[in-house]
């Protein structure tokens, strides 16, 4: 079957054009496409651009690319339209029937679903993820502030689960681990009783779960049969006796089993209601917080960095989403080894040192927290230089991450294309990504290549 090219255009982010676009995507088993996030498309310049990769898509293909799009601007739109594409457009098509059912006219305005409007409920989130990281595996215990509180076994999916709460909602997440000896006592860990209340279950079918964990340790008892189906019957146990909500995520995406804990509690927190409501206000169990309310324990930036490269670590396992954001967080301190203060970089610039190809940098989008810029070499080639890897990169700058979001779509180089052949969860595809771009990092670095706010930028930039 052949391979289409899937482009998520966007004023802003992309999120909204990517999350409906991959729903939409999953509908048609067997199909592979290639996505390709245009954000950020703000100008008429960007908009000629934007359809100039689509069209060069198309002609490389032979089939013309399918493009969702949330362009807000009339004008902006009316441009991307013309590209050799499937163009959908997901705006227009919920706009124009909610003006004619609210009678009034939409503001037109972008930004408003991911923007930066409500600076206390980003803030609220930033906390809520720096709570759930403090407060994970067990460790830091400030259960008082937690808003829930995910118990059960090693590996059932309570890390991720309480990142994507704090992320998505803001919840103020925190999760323990029940060990062999919680499990042997035959009762509640003494650290949990006082907090039954905000206590929510996680468990697994345990075929599913020797799997995970043969992939951690192979051969071990951890990973056992026996070891598992002991600990998952106790621990099922346990939740029934204390008659704790529970929930099997077998086949559970997290989005669903963040949805499914928000749901059970009967209330559904999102970010915007945040810092409206103090904890014991009334009877919602998730109660949001003031961004401020919480004494939270900032999480160590070295622990993250050395747990990426401990195979046996609880708390980074590699290849997991923790250990994915501390590998985005050595990004940032190896981008700024290279680039020197990452905030004032606008334009392009060009390092060159001997024995090694002329590095690029270009900075495509600038705003008060982020920044997109395209990292590439320029290689020799029959027609002039060719860009590769041509990777596209976004600097948090607030969070001081850096992720690695795009890479060329062929690879010559058989290391990389093995990188990409491998990777077939989006998770392993950022993994490939990212861990590409921090050993490039580093190597450019060692070869002399810099880049900062003082190199004059290139003519023309």
């Amino acid at each position: 079957m052949s391979r289409r090219t899937v482009f998520f255009v966007s004023d802003q982010t992309g999120v909204t054009a990517e999350t409906l676009g991959h729903s939409l995507m999953t509908q048609f088993e067997g199909l592979e496409f290639r996505p390709v996030t245009l954000p950020f498309v703000s100008s008429v310049d960007k908009a000629q651009e934007a359809v100039r990769r689509i069209n060069r898509a198309a002609e490389e293909q032979g089939l013309r690319p399918i493009v969702f799009s949330t362009l807000v601007q009339d004008d902006l739109r009316e441009i991307v339209v013309t590209a050799n594409a499937l163009f959908l457009d997901l705006f227009s098509a919920f706009v124009g029937p909610l003006e004619r059912e609210l009678d009034m006219r939409s503001t037109h305005r972008a930004g408003r679903a991911h923007g930066m409007a409500d600076l206390a409920a980003y803030t609220t989130r930033i906390n809520a993820t720096n709570f759930a990281l403090a407060n994970d595996d067990g460790s830091g215990g400030d259960y008082a502030h937690a808003d829930v509180v995910l118990v059960g076994g090693s590996r059932v999916g309570k890390t991720p689960t309480c990142l994507y709460l704090a992320l998505q909602y803001g919840v103020f997440a925190a999760n323990y681990p029940l060990t062999e000896d919680d499990l042997e006592a035959d009762r509640l860990p003494s650290r949990l009783e006082p907090f039954r209340s905000k206590l929510y279950a996680l468990t697994i079918r345990p075929e599913r779960l020797q799997q995970i964990r043969s992939e951690r340790r192979p051969d071990s008892r951890y990973a056992s049969q026996q070891q598992v189906q002991y600990e998952l019957r106790t621990a099922e146990a346990l939740f029934a006796r204390y008659a704790l909500p529970w929930l099997d995520t077998t086949e559970c995406s997290i989005e669903e089993i963040a949805s499914r804990i928000l749901n059970t509690r009967g209330a559904r927190v999102r970010s915007h209601e945040n810092c409206k409501r103090f904890p014991g206000a009334g009877s919602d169990k998730f109660a949001a917080r003031s961004a401020c309310s919480a004494s939270l324990v900032r999480y160590s930036r070295a622990v993250l960095l050395t747990d990426t490269q401990t195979p046996v670590s609880w708390r980074a396992r590699p290849r997991s989403f923790v250990a994915l954001m501390g590998l985005y967080e050595s990004n940032f301190i190896r981008f700024g080894w290279l680039a020197g203060k990452l905030t004032s970089l606008a334009g392009r610039y060009r390092s060159a040192v001997r024995g090694d190809c002329d590095l690029v940098l270009t900075v495509t989008e600038r705003s008060p927290y982020t920044s997109t810029v395209n990292l590439t070499y320029l290689l020799p080639d029959t027609h002039g230089y060719l860009p590769y890897p041509d990777m596209q990169v976004r600097i948090y700058h607030d969070a001081h991450l850096v992720e690695a979001r795009q890479w060329a779509a062929v690879h010559s180089q058989p290391l990389l294309r093995a990188l990409r052949t491998n990777a077939e969860r989006e998770l392993d595809q950022r993994w490939a990504r990212n861990m590409m771009l921090n050993k490039w990092l580093e190597y450019c670095v060692e070869r002399g290549h810099r880049f900062s706010s003082r190199t004059e930028p290139e003519a023309g930039a």
